[in-house]
């Protein structure tokens, strides 16, 4: 994994978010401190984002979640008209979107390394990456309108493998915001090559209207 954060780093990053969510959706606030640090997981805290993709370090995953936050920020400043939408909405539906990461994903190897790891676990033979990123919100208590339900539904570009039969002109910018940080951002400094083999992102994806 390269592009290594420092503690301070990761800890700064981790107070970013949490003080966004504390002013735009209070009702992440205790699922954010439940997942921070895990035994058994690395946590929303330190998990990257994945494992030889975008944001592939320890604490990448916020740092993703940081750079989709200021891209929206970015284009409701310049009075875009997908930039328009709310705050605590978009910010939810940034949050969910990689949710399972936090928990799920990844651990530190046994070894001397601390190497990241994805995690050898069943949990894909019971449900998709998107409801179990439902599911801890749920079971956290948050606040999940239909239109971030529905975002989460087509994430990754309906990619996902439970997808609604409506695609939401917010789900489609959730996910651009998405690509911007992951196929955009990211590429500066990661091997384009080896990213263009795992993500393609059409045109039709920046189509903005309701189908």
């Amino acid at each position: 994994m390269g592009n290594e954060l420092s503690e301070a780093a990761i800890d700064a990053n981790y107070d970013i978010l949490a003080s966004l969510v504390t002013e735009h959706c209070y009702d992440f606030a205790f699922l954010l401190s439940k997942l921070k640090d895990l035994d058994d997981a690395l946590g929303l805290k330190y998990a990257p984002a994945g494992v030889g993709i975008h944001h592939a370090y320890k604490g990448g995953l916020v740092v993703h979640y940081l750079e989709m936050w200021a891209i929206h920020l970015q284009l409701h400043t310049a009075d875009v008209d997908c930039g328009k939408f709310d705050k605590g909405e978009v910010l939810r539906a940034i949050i969910l979107h990689d949710l399972h990461k936090a928990y799920y994903c990844f651990g530190l190897s046994d070894d001397d390394t601390g190497a990241v790891v994805y995690l050898n676990s069943l949990h894909n033979t019971f449900a998709s990456n998107n409801m179990l990123s439902l599911y801890l919100a749920i079971l956290h208590g948050c606040n999940i309108t239909p239109l971030v339900l529905n975002s989460l539904c087509n994430a990754e570009g309906g990619w996902a493998k439970d997808p609604s039969k409506v695609c939401s002109s917010f789900a489609k910018y959730i996910y651009t915001l998405d690509e911007l940080s992951s196929n955009v951002r990211a590429t500066e400094n990661e091997e384009l090559n080896l990213r263009a083999s795992k993500y393609k992102c059409k045109a039709r994806d920046l189509d903005f209207s309701v189908m």
